[in-house]
């Protein structure tokens, strides 16, 4: 009887304002209507308000309508759909002024159309029916579906135009790439940006692990596939009060996202904001790229006995399976250092040769050589075997450290290796077999030295009268401090 009730009190309301007072806006569609004040305020909950014409809906948990000023008040878990627009307004409050065709709505309000490319969640937001705009001086945050973010502190959204225009606008995209600009245009359609005074890092500039490349430059155009630096530059180089030690400054910068290239026109290097080279055109990989050929990013560094220089690597894939990095370095003072890596990966064999040269004029040439080679071999009664080789040797003691030689072969630039291991690996029997010898270049030549001929280590399982027995054999003999010798063979079971 009771739900009849309320029935019967929609019904009235709604014919009463549509047919007798058809200059009201509004009907409205809830549980429970009050109507006060001679007709001229209504209260209604938990229910749905709609506009005459059907292109305003407005789901919420309370309504008051006053017909004095023509405004709709709206309370809790609100929601209005503008049909028109095919926008959509979330809110925990908002407040419909039909006079002046605006709404103003606060607490949690989020903003999406029907086409889900673009959602906007602030605090509070204006919308101006007649100027078909959208617009917020609170601190906002805007996601479109390719998951990029852009936090603004306030914006307007010109419907008409598709446009976002935001201030002080910080965004990330799914590669943690970085944008900063104090003023932008975001297009709602396209997801192209047009920003002014760009600051872009590459990568996750908080990953301490990783290389951040930094772009900069006047103004910007980015979106999905590319971003195009007017008047910038390029570097490496982490922040710093001053300039950075090297830059690449370019009247265009063009980051193609696709094939992965950053690429110039009309390039100058800069070393400590001092011109040092020209290139017309440039180009070389974004940080994303693992293996194509071209040039790899330059970058300056100081030795602790020489001047600073200049590294320009190059990398050249010879083919699917081998490469080369080709490691210049530029000296201020007639020196000139040049190091390349070679990489071969077959089947089943993996090789690595690092070595360098360094020229300086009036003195010897230095140099060293780093080998690594690995075999796995297909034997019939192991399951896996390896054979390791590694050669490694410099023409002076102090040649790795005071030109900081970097190798992925060397793990301490005290100690060189050569050595040759060989394991056997099977259900029941492992073999180990090592020949050693390693060079200390802190120590004096005759105590430098140690011999590791041979390293055997043997283990066996086998079952007797229904118990496993473990044998395990070593045999060591070492040669050290030039006349110290140590011959060590243990047997257990």
């Amino acid at each position: 009887m009771k739900s009849k009730f309320f029935l019967g009190v929609f019904l009235i309301v709604n014919i009463f304002y549509q047919n007798h007072v058809f200059s009201e806006p509004f009907k409205f569609e809830s549980s429970k209507v009050e109507i006060l004040d001679n007709g001229n305020v209504i209260n209604a909950y938990n229910g749905k308000a709609t506009s005459i014409d059907n292109n305003l809906e407005i789901n919420s948990n309370q309504f008051k309508y006053s017909k004095f000023t023509n405004i709709l008040d709206s309370k809790g878990n609100g929601l209005a759909k503008i049909n028109s627009k095919q926008m959509n307004i979330k809110f925990d409050n908002a407040i419909f002024d039909q006079n002046n065709l605006n709404i103003k709505a606060n607490g949690n309000v989020e903003i999406f159309k029907t086409d889900g490319k673009f959602i906007i969640k602030s605090d509070e937001i204006f919308y101006d029916y007649k100027a078909n705009i959208v617009s917020s001086d609170k601190i906002t945050k805007i996601e479109d579906n390719e998951n990029n973010i852009y936090l603004v502190d306030n914006f307007i959204y010109e419907l008409e135009k598709n446009l976002i225009k935001v201030i002080n606008l910080v965004s990330k995209n799914s590669n943690n790439d970085r944008l900063i600009t104090p003023i932008a245009f975001i297009n709602t359609v396209t997801g192209k940006i047009f920003a002014k005074d760009v600051n872009i890092t590459l990568g996750n500039e908080f990953d301490p692990n990783t290389i951040n490349f930094r772009l900069k430059g006047n103004s910007g155009k980015i979106d999905r596939d590319t971003s195009e630096i007017i008047k910038g530059v390029f570097t490496t180089c982490k922040k710093r009060e001053k300039c950075p030690p090297w830059q690449l400054s370019a009247k265009k910068i063009k980051h193609d996202k696709k094939k992965q290239v950053i690429s110039y026109n009309h390039a100058v290097l800069k070393v400590y904001d001092v011109p040092v080279a020209y290139f017309p055109s440039f180009f070389h990989p974004d940080p994303t790229v693992k293996r194509r050929t071209g040039f790899l990013v330059p970058s300056i560094k100081n030795s602790s006995n020489s001047s600073n220089f200049l590294k320009t690597p190059f990398f050249y894939a010879i083919a699917d399976h081998k490469d080369i990095t080709f490691s210049p370095r530029f000296y201020s003072d007639n020196k000139l250092l040049l190091q390349s890596e070679f990489r071969q990966k077959n089947s089943n064999s993996n090789n690595i040769a690092d070595f360098s040269l360094f020229l300086e004029k009036n003195n010897k040439n230095k140099n060293h050589f780093f080998y690594e080679f690995k075999k796995n071999f297909l034997l019939d009664n192991f399951n896996s075997n390896e054979l390791n080789l590694k050669v490694q040797s410099v023409s002076n003691d102090t040649y790795i450290k005071s030109e900081r030689i970097e190798s992925e072969l060397l793990k301490n630039d005290n100690i060189l290796e050569n050595s040759l291991t060989f394991d056997l690996n099977s259900d029941n029997l492992d073999i180990n077999f090592k020949t050693l010898v390693y060079e200390d270049l802190n120590k004096i030549k005759k105590d430098r030295y140690e011999y590791i001929f041979p390293s055997i280590k043997l283990a066996k399982n086998f079952d007797y009268y229904n118990k496993s027995f473990l044998f395990t054999s070593t045999a060591l003999i070492q040669q050290y401090n030039t006349n110290v010798l140590e011959k060590n063979i243990i047997n257990d079971l």
